[in-house]
């Protein structure tokens, strides 16, 4: 069905933002996932496909992509490492594993509201997937701020049990906080850690 009304690049991506800035919101005060409005989802959805479909020059579809990118790596630089890079020992360890946590909320809610994206113009372009575009940025960002940290942190409660102290063992066995420890975080192993039922977040690559 052809658009009577074309959907600009810029007031689209202004309608988008209210609700990538609505789920950043909800994340930060810890409101459960299942909470964020369906609705707000759908239109955001609708607004994006829209953007997509329209004939040239206002088929919006690789602006989208790299915004979602972009939305991403922003989000991480500006809110991610600043908070981490406060923290030490167990505290970094509890809130790196909860930034994790947290990466995996918005990239589930950002990818389903750029399905479309992966369903046509990722496929063409052979891209990164919607999933695999957002773990590379965490993998790349984080890790290269804060693995140095992370291990040391992990080698200090290691070493404080040794000596008879009290730990929080569950969060020193945390698969993440184990692997990132002994440098052995790559984008596939993420990927599969993931570990998401969403057929749209099926990672089609083995990148490393």
């Amino acid at each position: 069905m052809e658009l009577t009304t074309i959907v600009e690049c810029d007031q689209g991506w202004n309608s988008i933002q209210e609700g990538i800035m609505n789920l950043k919101r909800r994340i930060a005060e810890g409101i459960p996932e299942n909470q964020v409005s369906a609705a707000v989802n759908v239109d955001i959805y609708t607004t994006i496909y829209n953007m997509c479909i329209q004939k040239p020059p206002h088929d919006y579809a690789q602006q989208l992509y790299d915004k979602y990118q972009k939305t991403f790596e922003e989000h991480i630089t500006s809110t991610v490492l600043p908070f981490l890079k406060a923290k030490h020992e167990e505290f970094l360890l509890r809130d790196f594993v909860k930034s994790w946590e947290d990466h995996k909320v918005m990239l589930r809610w950002m990818s389903r509201a750029f399905a479309y994206l992966d369903c046509f113009f990722i496929r063409q372009r052979r891209l990164p997937c919607l999933k695999e575009a957002a773990i590379i940025c965490y993998r790349n960002l984080v890790y290269r701020e804060v693995n140095a940290n992370v291990r040391e942190a992990a080698i200090r409660l290691i070493d404080e049990e040794r000596e008879g102290g009290e730990i929080d063992r569950a969060l020193l066995k945390n698969e993440l906080v184990e692997k990132w420890a002994k440098h052995k975080i790559t984008i596939k192993w993420l990927s599969l850690f993931f570990n998401d039922p969403d057929p749209y977040l099926d990672i089609t690559t083995g990148a490393e």
